[in-house]
């Protein structure tokens, strides 16, 4: 574990600047070239470009085969991880969030009728559950936040 931290340390530190072999090999692979520095983290970013690639860039330890997939994996969809564990942490508060038992969900401005029917059928006891039903959408789930911290006030 150390050592691919080090090596994925290795490629989000290590600068490539754009100079014509940069250049030339980029659109060799099929990318578009680079008109400012960037990471090597960020070339893996790229659709085209697999961990092997980054040889033509730098110079770069040797990694064992299973170790590069996990790299490669890790930088690549880093954003798509971290979005998804920031939407895990926003649903686990949401069911710190309850809905009070005798909740109206008649009349809430911003609700759809089809989002309040399946509400009253539904009755989620907080706003995680209420997240989960088919068809309440965030924004049905921020109006819900609004009136049930309205209602508290």
């Amino acid at each position: 574990m150390e050592k691919r931290k080090k090596i994925i340390d290795f490629f989000k530190t290590t600068k490539i600047f754009p100079d014509k072999k940069t250049n030339k090999k980029l659109e060799e692979i099929g990318e578009k070239p680079l008109n400012k520095q960037v990471f090597l983290s960020d070339l893996l970013k790229r659709p085209n470009i697999k961990i092997d690639n980054l040889k033509h860039f730098s110079e770069i330890p040797e990694i064992e085969t299973k170790m590069k997939h996990q790299i490669e994996n890790t930088i690549k969809y880093e954003g798509f991880i971290k979005r998804d564990a920031e939407e895990m942490e926003k649903y686990k508060n949401l069911s710190e969030i309850k809905i009070p038992e005798n909740f109206s969900y008649k009349n809430i401005p911003g609700l759809s009728n089809e989002v309040t029917e399946k509400l009253i059928k539904n009755q989620p006891e907080n706003l995680a559950r209420a997240s989960q039903i088919p068809g309440i959408t965030p924004s049905a789930i921020s109006v819900l936040l609004l009136e049930i911290k309205r209602g508290e006030q």
